[in-house]
C-alpha cells in the first residue's frame, strides 16, 4: 500500500512536470512568433529601402 503523502507528492510533481511543458511549449511558439514577425518586418525595411525599378 502507497503512503497518501508520497501519493501526493507525485501527483504535484506531475501537475509541475504538465505546467512547465505548457509554459515552455508556449515560450518556444511565442519565440518563434517573434522570430517570424522581426524577420518580415526586416525584410520589408530592405525592400522599402532598395531602389524601385520604374
Amino acid at each position: 500500500m502507497q503512503n497518501p503523502h508520497l501519493r501526493r507528492i507525485s501527483a504535484l510533481c506531475a501537475a509541475r512536470s504538465l505546467a512547465y511543458r505548457v509554459i515552455c511549449l508556449r515560450s518556444l511558439r511565442c519565440y518563434a512568433l517573434n522570430c517570424i514577425h522581426i524577420w518580415r518586418f526586416c525584410k520589408g525595411l530592405s525592400l522599402s529601402a532598395s531602389p524601385k525599378a520604374t
